[in-house]
């Protein structure tokens, strides 16, 4: 069965093929097969935002799709960098600046407990169906490391590990990642079987 989801992140498509392909199934990225309009994620949470994306692409194309926002949370920074984790210190940064920003906000602070979430969102063209939710602890490294992943892997250690996302095997942040976490939840309540959406 192939699913419909609506993000622009080819990294994020490949995550969740890589866990989903074990359940037989796989995901296609929507603007990949429609020309989607932007869908401005002005939420005050990471299921807002979700939420929107899923229900305006879902109206959109007329298909049952689901969407993802998810980000890292920074407990000493007031949970920064949250819902603008991909444009946080400006739409222009790279990946490497935002990290390097991070390390630069946090400095020496020993305090460097931070999550990563991901919150799920499943909706057909007549509107929101579920979410699901899912998270890993860790802290944030004093320096990056690694060159697996994307995004702010580099500079998370999950806890129960030394190494950060990005030095780790992919198989074993697959294994543990937030993502990983909101599909297993996903899963539990069927909600990647769309024939059974209402």
């Amino acid at each position: 069965m192939t699913l419909y989801a609506a993000t622009s992140n080819n990294n994020k498509i490949k995550e969740f093929n890589d866990v989903l392909s074990e359940l037989g199934l796989s995901v296609e990225n929507a603007s990949h097969i429609w020309k989607l309009p932007e869908v401005i994620e002005d939420g005050k949470t990471f299921e807002d935002n979700a939420q929107k994306k899923a229900l305006e692409i879902a109206a959109y194309t007329g298909r049952n799709i689901f969407a993802e926002d998810s980000g890292l949370e920074v407990f000493s920074l007031n949970a920064e960098p949250g819902i603008y984790s991909a444009r946080y210190g400006g739409e222009n940064l790279s990946d490497v600046d935002k990290n390097d920003l991070i390390l630069k906000k946090l400095g020496k602070n020993p305090n460097r407990s931070a999550r990563y979430v991901c919150v799920l969102a499943f909706a057909t063209p007549h509107g929101i169906i579920d979410t699901t939710e899912g998270e890993v602890r860790g802290s944030i490294a004093r320096e990056p490391a690694g060159k697996n992943g994307f995004g702010y892997d580099p500079i998370f250690i999950p806890d129960g590990y030394q190494k950060t996302f990005g030095e780790l095997d992919k198989s074993i942040k697959n294994s543990i990642s937030h993502r990983t976490c909101a599909i297993h939840n996903a899963c539990s309540k069927n909600l990647f079987d769309t024939r059974k959406w209402k």
